[in-house]
């Protein structure tokens, strides 16, 4: 979980108008994000993660407890689902439960010296790149 930690600036996105769509967003909500580089703050909280998203307007916050159901709260629509966290290797995964379709899979990885995060509902996959 260390070489997560850090400050990253979002570098690139690819897919992450699809995703967006998958997601059923809505349109200004979707031109909001679509326009958005954000910063992401990532610190270690106790057997967790705690992911802070800075953007021009407004900042996000979760905490994510490793192995517990918790309350996720999607970013892009801001509703509460359930979900849960797990480390595999060296990747973060972040998973809604099974009964929220519509809700996105994340993932959260460094891969050479990049923080590559992963974010899917359905078959719509998006890749966003962060360099520190």
């Amino acid at each position: 979980m260390a070489n997560l930690v850090g400050t990253w600036k979002l570098e690139k996105s690819e897919n992450f108008d699809a995703f967006l769509d998958a997601m059923e967003a809505p349109a200004q909500v979707k031109a909001q994000a679509l326009s958005v580089e954000p910063t992401m703050d990532i610190s270690q909280a106790g057997n967790g993660v705690h992911i802070k998203v800075i953007g021009p307007n407004n900042t996000q916050e979760q905490t994510v407890p490793l192995g517990e159901t918790f309350d996720i709260v999607n970013q892009v629509t801001g509703a509460v689902k359930k979900g849960i966290a797990s480390m595999e290797g060296d990747k973060l995964v972040i998973k809604p439960g099974a009964e929220y379709t519509k809700e996105p899979s994340s993932s959260y990885e460094v891969v050479g010296g990049k923080l590559i995060v992963k974010l899917s509902v359905g078959s719509a996959v998006a890749t966003r790149t962060f360099s520190k």
